[in-house]
């Protein structure tokens, strides 16, 4: 996997070549990137590793048991300290659907808390502040190609923070100028 090509005049990185063992360092420069409260939608094909995203994502802020998709349950909460983090699997519902009131999320920017979302293209609307997570498999090298936006000023700023903190040395444009 080659390192994150990030460009911060679109708000945009982007990983190619990711395996299966290079998720977890995707999870953690993504953690790096974001501050609570924040919401992470993952859009992708079935098996291209949503759930194992969110799971070393978690890992990666401290959480230390299994994460399992919540396909039939819809949301899974879990604690983390003073940290409230859900998991959100909307592929059942359909992005017409009335309904995501049922999820009991958190308001936009309210305390700490971190929503990843499978399938969360409906709860962009909610929460126009937000990272969005592409996953696109690659099937001739059964690997990944992952971009990551940040949706919104608030994500815009703490990528670009990230970026001038030097986390984004070497990253094909992770400088500004």
């Amino acid at each position: 996997m080659r390192e994150p090509v990030v460009d911060p005049r679109t708000a945009e990185a982007e990983w190619e070549g990711v395996g299966e063992d290079d998720l977890g360092i995707v999870a953690r420069t993504l953690t790096e990137m974001f501050c609570p409260p924040a919401v992470v939608l993952l859009i992708g094909p079935l098996g291209s590793g949503k759930t194992t995203l969110v799971g070393k994502m978690f890992w990666a802020m401290g959480l230390r048991q299994s994460v399992k998709s919540p396909t039939f349950d819809l949301v899974h909460r879990y604690r983390l300290d003073d940290l409230a983090l859900y998991h959100v699997d909307l592929y059942r519902l359909s992005a017409e659907e009335e309904g995501l009131e049922i999820l009991d999320l958190p308001a936009p920017e309210e305390g700490s808390t971190v929503i990843a979302a499978e399938w969360g293209e409906p709860l962009g609307a909610i929460y126009p502040d937000h990272w969005k997570v592409r996953i696109d498999l690659e099937p001739a090298s059964e690997t990944r190609r992952i971009r990551l936006t940040a949706q919104g000023p608030r994500a815009g700023a703490q990528l670009r923070a990230w970026i001038v903190a030097g986390s984004g040395d070497g990253a094909g444009g992770g400088s500004e100028s």
